[in-house]
C-alpha cells in the first residue's frame, strides 16, 4: 500500500518501532535468535485445508505474540487471537486466500478477538454477528504496521548470510519482534543436510531437509519469521 512506511535500514527500524537500541545493538547482532521459544509465542497451530495463511501468520502468531509481549503477559489459549475472525472478513466470500494489507487493515480498524470467542474451523464464510464479539475486538487493535524492503526483487537478491539487505530484518528479530513474509511454497527446492567437518554444530540436523531456493512462483503462502 502506498501509505505504508517502508523499513530499509537498521535506523529505520528503530525510528518506526520507537525502540531504543540495546547496548551494542547498533554495531553487532547475535549469532541467532528464536522468538518462537518466548513465553509470548502461541502454540503451533494448523490452518487445515483452507487458505487462511495470512490470518494465521499475522493474526494468530504475530498479533498474539506482539500484543502479549507489549502487555508483559504469558500467552495462553485465552489470550491467543483468532485467525478465523480476520480471515472471514478479508477473504471476500471466497476461499481464495487474502492479502496481508487487508488483514492488517482489519486489525487496525476493527481489531481481533481471542480464539476462545471465535474458534478456528473449516468454515471460512460465516461472520461472528454478535455485539459482544465486535465490542471485544475493539479492545485489541494495532496502531500501525510497516513493511520491510522487498527482499528478493532484482535489485535485492541475497548473496550471503551477511548480506546488508538482511540487516534491518535481523535487527527486528534480535530486538524480539516476530515478522511475516510471503513466499511461493510449491516451488521450494530442498536437499538433505550432509555431515560437514567445518560446521560440527549442525551434525544433529544431518539427514533432515533444508530449503535451498525457490524455482518459480506457484503456491503463494504467508509465513511467520521468528
Amino acid at each position: 500500500p502506498e501509505d505504508v512506511s517502508i523499513i530499509e535500514t537498521k535506523s529505520d527500524y528503530y525510528e518506526f518501532s520507537d525502540t531504543n537500541p540495546k547496548d551494542g545493538a547498533s554495531s553487532s547482532l547475535p549469532e541467532s535468535v528464536d522468538n518462537s521459544q518466548s513465553k509470548y509465542f502461541p502454540k503451533i497451530g494448523n490452518q487445515g485445508g483452507i487458505g487462511a495463511c495470512v490470518a494465521w501468520a499475522q493474526s494468530y502468531y504475530q498479533f498474539t505474540y506482539e500484543i502479549n509481549k507489549s502487555r508483559g503477559v504469558t500467552t495462553t489459549p485465552e489470550n491467543t487471537f483468532s485467525p478465523k475472525f480476520t480471515y472471514n472478513i478479508a477473504n471476500g466470500g471466497k476461499d481464495k486466500g487474502s492479502f496481508s494489507q487487508d488483514v492488517y487493515g482489519i486489525m487496525k480498524m476493527t481489531g481481533n478477538v481471542p480464539i476462545t470467542m471465535v474458534p478456528y474451523d473449516n468454515d471460512c464464510f460465516s461472520w461472528s454477528a454478535t455485539e459482544e464479539i465486535w465490542r471485544e475486538a475493539i479492545n485489541y487493535r494495532i496502531k500501525d504496521y510497516q513493511y520491510f524492503t522487498e527482499i528478493g526483487n532484482d535489485d535485492t537478491q541475497i548473496t550471503s548470510a551477511d548480506d546488508e539487505d538482511l540487516t534491518a530484518i535481523k535487527t527486528a528479530l534480535s530486538e524480539g519482534d516476530v515478522l511475516t513474509y510471503s513466499t511461493c511454497i510449491l516451488d521450494w527446492k530442498d536437499t538433505k543436510i550432509k555431515e560437514n567437518s567445518a560446521t560440527p554444530e549442525n551434525s544433529k540436523f544431518v539427514g533432515e531437509s533444508a530449503v535451498t531456493h525457490q524455482a518459480g512462483s506457484n503456491g503463494g503462502h504467508r509465513m511467520t519469521l521468528v
